[in-house]
């Protein structure tokens, strides 16, 4: 804010120093030819010297840059990875050919209509996804509350937005086990899929591409800046091997009974208020 105050100072003189110079006359037009000549001196070398600084300042910050980059790269690959697995096990039909597409509303309305909570997610040790999807949103959400204590003074606003979405524009994930367990207690035949306990804000997909564009230009700059090897952002959908049908996608019949014995429930006058 000084250097600015400063700059438009000195741009004020030079302007009056300017007029005096091209419409007063005699000693008078001599004075401002001379003081414009020297303020426009002064403003180039506040520039220069302000310029320097940034670029000195930027040069020493470059290793903390390094490692915010690292960071948020491992977090915003791991959070696509984990996506694009579970779109992978449970949504049927043509593969996403980008990261848009896979983030899209579409695509998380197919997930979350499709994912079988009681299938078991192709991990080992073997867990459903009652277990499984809990615990990486969970570390999802960790990761990103320590990023942003340990790089707040480095990110963007932009980026810090972000990755703040990460950590706090979330549903939080012990509420899937919370809302099981009540529907468990008063026998509430709730939808056993993803979207039935779960929901995915238009914030969060956003954020997601978002930190995946940043970590791509901030590579670019950072190896443009001496540093070499960076690791790369998963930043398209990985090639897939369909399969027919997908090994955690509910079954038409499952789902069709579950949506008739939830309506059946409600009928008989039984209410939810969860």
């Amino acid at each position: 804010m000084t250097h600015r105050i400063l700059a438009a100072i000195l741009a004020v003189l030079a302007i009056t120093c300017f007029i005096i110079w091209r419409f007063a006359d005699g000693d008078l037009r001599d004075f401002g030819l001379n003081a414009f000549t020297e303020v426009s001196g002064i403003i180039a070398t506040v520039f220069i010297v302000d310029y320097l600084i940034k670029r000195k300042d930027e040069h020493r910050l470059l290793p903390q840059k390094a490692r915010a980059y690292e960071d948020v790269r491992i977090l915003t690959s791991r959070v696509v990875s984990f996506w694009t697995d579970i779109r992978e096990s449970c949504v049927p039909g043509p593969w996403p050919s980008t990261l848009d597409e896979l983030f899209s509303n579409d695509s998380f309305t197919a997930i979350l209509h499709n994912l079988d909570m009681d299938s078991a997610s192709n991990v080992i040790p073997k867990r459903t996804w009652w277990t499984y999807f809990p615990q990486n949103i969970k570390e999802f959400k960790n990761h990103a509350e320590r990023l942003l204590e340990r790089h707040n003074q480095i990110l963007e606003p932009k980026t810090y937005a972000s990755v703040h979405i990460l950590a706090t524009e979330v549903m939080d994930p012990s509420l899937i086990a919370t809302i099981n367990s009540i529907d468990a207690k008063i026998s509430f035949p709730r939808p056993r899929v993803l979207g039935s306990y779960y929901i995915v804000s238009d914030e969060y997909r956003n954020a997601i591409i978002d930190l995946v564009r940043w970590c791509q230009k901030m590579r670019e700059f950072l190896e443009n800046n001496g540093f070499d090897n960076l690791r790369q952002v998963i930043s398209e959908p990985k090639k897939w091997d369909p399969k027919d049908p997908p090994p955690c996608m509910i079954s038409p019949e499952k789902i069709k009974i579950q949506f008739s014995d939830m309506e059946l429930y409600r009928a008989q006058g039984n209410r939810l208020d969860i």
